[in-house]
């Protein structure tokens, strides 16, 4: 769930992923595996909600599979993609953004 969050959180801002601290190169490829992260998230989302919208009962558990896998292959690219350095930089990060990541359930 932290990588998911904080890819949401970066890919909201590609652009500022540059102030990371990354050399250009793995800047330049992290910026665009947000960009691609977040259409694609996005398009589950409104495909998703299209559907409700149309009056059908879309999966809430495919979404969530659907947004999981996207999150894995993403994170797989990210390895793939990105220098050993700049992997290591990201688990850094995202380990960080882990430790401040509270859920919130509601009173029952």
């Amino acid at each position: 769930m932290a990588f998911r969050t904080w890819l949401l959180l970066k890919s909201a801002h590609p652009e500022r992923l540059a102030d990371l601290g990354l050399t250009q190169s793995d800047s330049v490829q992290l910026e665009s595996l947000a960009k691609n992260f977040r259409l694609q998230y996005d398009n589950l989302v409104q495909r998703h909600n299209d559907a409700a919208n149309a009056g059908k009962s879309p999966s809430l558990t495919l979404l969530r599979q659907q947004i999981d896998d996207l999150v894995d292959s993403t994170r797989r690219d990210i390895k793939k993609t990105l220098s050993t350095d700049g992997v290591a930089f990201v688990e850094v990060q995202v380990q960080n953004h882990k430790r401040n990541v509270r859920i919130h359930t509601p009173a029952q």
